[in-house]
């Protein structure tokens, strides 16, 4: 028997599953998530949450009033082979300058002074430490196409490139299976021609 789960972490491949596996479109919302929390046994309630809200907003599925979550099973469809299918992690490779992949495993967990994701504004911001203590700050704004990177070297060889640098392709890597971070990876990579890279030196 071919097995329903979602080769990747695209939402619609999820809610895809999710449908399949309740065998009918329509559940209350409190049902859904303990539905895909306990019984599904996948994602935390508070990631059911976050995939439920990313799956509306890509109109996979309708929330009425009194929260009814009815799918949009036309919406649901297999859809061809795309960027969109690749795991998050070949999407992170194929936007993160090759040097910079070695070097981000060394940055470690205790340097991260801030992390955080809104999804309302679509903004994502972290701050690192650096050895002389300064802050280095990585931010990805979604509603203005904009990815900021501050680096602790040059930064003339990145001019004019649209790549991460080794702590936003760190904090990404560790903060992937977060719905709204992935998500907005994939609009970066979906897109990219919209998007302004912005890098700055800190001593």
């Amino acid at each position: 028997m071919v097995s329903l789960a979602p080769a990747s972490d695209d939402v619609k491949d999820i809610m895809r599953y999710v449908y399949f596996c309740l065998g009918k479109e329509s559940i209350t919302y409190q049902d859904l998530i303990f539905f895909m929390a306990y019984d599904l046994k996948t994602y935390s309630p508070s990631n059911c949450e976050k995939l439920i809200t990313a799956g509306k907003k890509q109109e996979l599925l309708d929330i009425s009033p009194d929260k009814i979550v009815t799918f949009k099973v036309n919406n649901l469809s297999k859809q061809q082979q795309g960027k969109t299918n690749l795991p998050i992690e070949d999407v992170l490779s194929a936007l993160t300058e090759e040097s910079m992949i070695d070097k981000a495993f060394a940055i470690k967990a205790d340097r991260i002074v801030k992390c955080m994701m809104d999804p309302k504004t679509a903004l994502f911001l972290t701050q690192f430490s650096n050895d002389a203590g300064n802050t280095i700050e990585v931010s990805i704004d979604g509603l203005k196409h904009v990815v900021h990177q501050d680096h602790d070297d040059d930064v003339a060889a990145f001019k004019g490139k649209k790549v991460f640098l080794k702590f936003l392709f760190k904090i990404l890597k560790d903060k992937k299976d977060d719905p709204d971070v992935a998500q907005l990876i994939r609009q970066i990579h979906t897109d990219l021609k919209a998007w302004k890279f912005s890098y700055k030196k800190i001593e």
